[in-house]
């Protein structure tokens, strides 16, 4: 997966619909899953 280099400092979050648990790529993206993002209301802080 290749990530492209965004020069903001907006945090970055992919949601998946597949249940994954939620993890930081090396870029420094959010990976999430559709579930723990609508039930968990602290999932973006991980």
């Amino acid at each position: 997966m290749s990530c492209p280099k965004i020069g903001d400092s907006f945090r970055k979050v992919v949601i998946t619909y597949d249940d994954v648990p939620a993890y930081n790529t090396d870029d420094g993206i959010l990976i999430i899953g559709l579930a723990d993002f609508l039930q968990n209301p602290q999932s973006l802080n991980f």
